[in-house]
């Protein structure tokens, strides 16, 4: 089933499909050393968090907030990654798996991160999980690991996954590629449709398709080497 998570709506919660189903969503703004850092919670029912702490460094706020989450079933999605750790400290975000790809500094730190092998999914726009049935843990399932695509103004037709690729179909002709390790960008095609095999050199691969300022994106695959037998 594809479910509508509305991850930007302002207040205390987060609708999915309309309201027909609502996540406990606080956004907390903290004031860390040197720095302003952004997160928002999403869980099926409102569990205690901690307090801010201004004299903290970021890494250890977050550290904190995945402590009181964890056995949960909660998500953190990090809110302007760049503003609170930039490419080159992402790698003290370990352990939140969802971050906010809003601007393309943010994407870049989202490249970073994968390039670490961290996996950490992206949302920008309209997210549309695929979840296995109408409850708030198959939703925080399918976040947490990657089963949802991203819609900026561009949207997803179909996408179809296996062992071995990934077609992304969209609603109209747009330039699409794949996005390997690093950011760097491979297999560049205009129509609506990327068939993508893998080699099993890539590490991480996301499709991408854009249309001027419109885009959309799948979610990352992480691909093992391919063994090799003498």
């Amino acid at each position: 089933m594809r479910r509508v998570v509305d991850w930007q709506n302002p207040g205390d919660t987060v609708p999915v499909d309309g309201g027909a189903m609502v996540l406990w969503a606080p956004v907390l703004r903290w004031h860390c050393r040197g720095t302003a850092l952004g997160v928002r919670v999403l869980a099926a029912e409102p569990i205690p968090l901690p307090d801010e702490e201004p004299s903290e460094e970021p890494a250890s706020a977050i550290a904190r907030l995945l402590a009181a989450t964890r056995s949960t079933g909660a998500q953190l999605i990090l809110l302007a990654p760049t503003a609170a750790f930039s490419v080159a400290r992402i790698s003290m975000v370990e352990g939140v798996r969802l971050f906010a790809v809003t601007t393309e500094s943010d994407v870049a730190c989202w490249d970073a991160a994968l390039a670490l092998g961290q996996p950490v999914y992206g949302l920008r726009g309209r997210v549309v999980a695929d979840v296995l049935n109408d409850h708030p843990a198959s939703v925080l399932s399918s976040l947490a690991y990657g089963q949802f695509v991203c819609e900026d103004g561009l949207t997803v037709s179909s996408l179809r996954e296996d062992r071995s690729g990934a077609e992304l179909t969209v609603e109209r002709d747009a330039e699409l590629c794949a996005v390997l390790a690093g950011g760097f960008e491979t297999g560049q095609v205009r129509g609506r449709t990327l068939a993508w095999r893998d080699q099993g050199h890539e590490r991480v691969v996301r499709l991408v398709a854009r249309d001027g300022t419109a885009t959309a994106f799948t979610q990352p695959r992480f691909i093992a080497p391919l063994r090799t037998h003498a």
